[in-house]
């Protein structure tokens, strides 16, 4: 099956074509596509209804840069400490969440520490082999 290369699908699927085998998979593949076109629909009209007149692709582009970051370290211990934190969205990507009412931080930050592993000194003898 092939879905077509029309002004609604393009910049989403782009004319791609899925074989599969099954008349079962084939209505599946129908019917997670038209409930993510209808899903996408829903999201650009909720964006024009709040001046917001960006296509697909742009919002796409926009949201991109919104993205989630890790720092590694090591202390004087010798342990690694792993922060995770969320960038600072941008006016564009802020009007976007608001419109879309989604919170513009979606994690708070976490921190984990990970302990030093201790070197073994033991050696594997001959003898404790099969």
């Amino acid at each position: 099956m092939c879905i077509p290369r029309n002004q609604d699908w393009r910049g989403i699927y782009t004319g791609m074509c899925y074989f599969r085998k099954g008349k079962k998979l084939r209505s599946e593949h129908i019917f997670v596509s038209v409930m993510a076109y209808h899903f996408l629909a829903g999201v650009l009209r909720q964006l024009r209804q709040d001046g917001i007149q960006y296509n697909w692709q742009s919002i796409r582009n926009i949201l991109s840069t919104h993205v989630r970051v890790t720092t590694m370290f090591k202390t004087d211990d010798g342990s690694t400490v792993n922060i995770r934190n969320s960038t600072v969205p941008i006016m564009n990507q802020v009007a976007i969440y608001k419109s879309l009412k989604v919170k513009q931080q979606p994690m708070d930050r976490i921190m984990i520490k990970i302990p030093l592993k201790k070197p073994t000194t033991e050696k594997c003898s001959g003898e404790n082999l099969v």
